[in-house]
């Protein structure tokens, strides 16, 4: 897939202005001569300035400018629209559930069908999926110490940590 270097320009100059604003609002600490805003104002700036050379090339180079966006024929395939769809609203799904479901059987669920989808082997993507969770579950929960929502599964959320 081609996407127009003006597309990307235009939304690297966005990005850039929206990590600048951000890192601007940031408080400055009395004692420090450069706040926690400075290098998110430094990105920011980069990004917008990288955003504003990719659309100037793009309009400064000779010949045709091409079409907005180009797919390849095998990306226009239903199957490719419905894997797109899935990976989209697997994102919204579990936006919209973990709190509730909790993280295991959300992103369990999600993941599964989406290898499903993509490898045809739905034993083979129970068992990846449900080893990826789990290994995501311990990795955060025991090592990181981020909790990760539990859901329908708060009651059993012990067995899930690992304490040394």
């Amino acid at each position: 897939m081609r996407i127009n270097n003006i597309l990307i320009g235009i939304a690297a100059v966005f990005l850039g202005l929206f990590v600048f604003a951000t890192g601007y609002r940031m408080p400055a600490l009395p004692h420090l001569r450069f706040g926690p805003g400075f290098f998110p104002c430094l990105i920011g700036i980069g990004l917008a300035l990288t955003g504003i050379g990719l659309i100037a090339q793009r309009i400064l180079a000779p010949g045709p400018r091409g079409p907005w966006l180009d797919a390849e024929p095998e990306l226009r395939t239903t199957k490719a629209m419905v894997g797109l769809l899935l990976m989209l609203g697997g994102v919204v799904l579990y936006i919209l559930v973990s709190d509730d479901v909790g993280f295991l059987l959300s992103a369990g669920l999600i993941l599964w069908i989406n290898l499903w989808w993509f490898w045809q082997r739905p034993l083979a993507a129970i068992f990846l999926s449900v080893g990826t969770v789990l290994f995501i579950q311990l990795f955060f929960g025991s090592f990181m110490l981020v909790p990760l929502p539990m859901g329908l599964l708060e009651s059993i959320q012990g067995v899930f940590t690992w304490k040394q």
